[in-house]
């Protein structure tokens, strides 16, 4: 079991956001306006409007365990559901890097280093292995416009993001704030199929997307992670 630091909630945030009509087209809103518009259309049973851009993080512990946050029960948005360790918004005029900079920084207390595409991982890893205590190691996986079904103010709410999705791997302490997370678990893959087998409706939307749409991905990371750590 790990656990998160600490970081202050800001009320109100300037997100990116995209119009559906014109996904070039970045657009500046508040989160708390995106989540209430979106949710007004779906009240009027039409169809959302504009995608949020996120950064989500798939951590990984050294054993090759998945780290997995429990979302916290205060959470307006998919509150007490099982989610990706790290996520954020990337907010006006800033990058999905220095998003994930900055919420590895606040999440783990610890830099992220960012394998380009351009580094062999596996060469990459072998090289700050001794280090992923104190720092941990980010890839890239994909970026797509996708609807996620979202648990919002009591009901199932189709949402979308244009998310950045990641693979990394750390092998630090990590603490807990309550008002973001229950806990965090280390959770092996086949613990995780099994788990959402059972009780699917305790995962989010989000996270079972990833996990299913980059299987073969998260599979050879961890492989490429546990034979270099051998």
């Amino acid at each position: 079991m790990v656990s998160r630091v600490v970081y202050q909630y800001m009320s109100s945030q300037v997100i990116n956001t995209y119009s559906l009509a014109d996904l070039d087209q970045v657009v500046p809103m508040d989160r708390e306006q995106f989540y209430e518009s979106q949710f007004e259309l779906f009240q009027k049973s039409m169809k959302p409007s504009y995608a949020a851009e996120v950064v989500d993080l798939l951590l990984f512990d050294l054993d090759g365990r998945m780290i997995v946050q429990q979302r916290s029960m205060q959470k307006v948005e998919n509150p007490g559901l099982y989610d990706t360790a790290i996520g954020t918004y990337v907010h006006m005029r800033k990058s999905p890097g220095f998003g994930l900079m900055t919420a590895t920084l606040r999440e783990l207390n610890a830099p992220a280093f960012l394998c380009s595409k351009q580094d062999d991982f596996s060469e990459v890893l072998h090289v700050v292995l001794n280090n992923l205590r104190t720092t941990a190691l980010v890839q890239f996986l994909g970026k797509r416009t996708h609807t996620f079904k979202k648990l919002y103010k009591g009901h199932v709410v189709p949402m979308v993001n244009t998310y950045n999705v990641y693979l990394g791997v750390f092998g630090g302490s990590i603490d807990v704030n309550p008002s973001e997370a229950c806990g965090l678990s280390c959770m092996s893959l086949k613990e995780i199929d099994v788990h959402i087998s059972e009780h699917e409706d305790m995962w989010t939307s989000d996270f079972i997307f990833y996990y299913r749409e980059y299987r073969k991905d998260i599979e050879k990371f961890v492989s490429t992670l546990l034979s270099t750590k051998n």
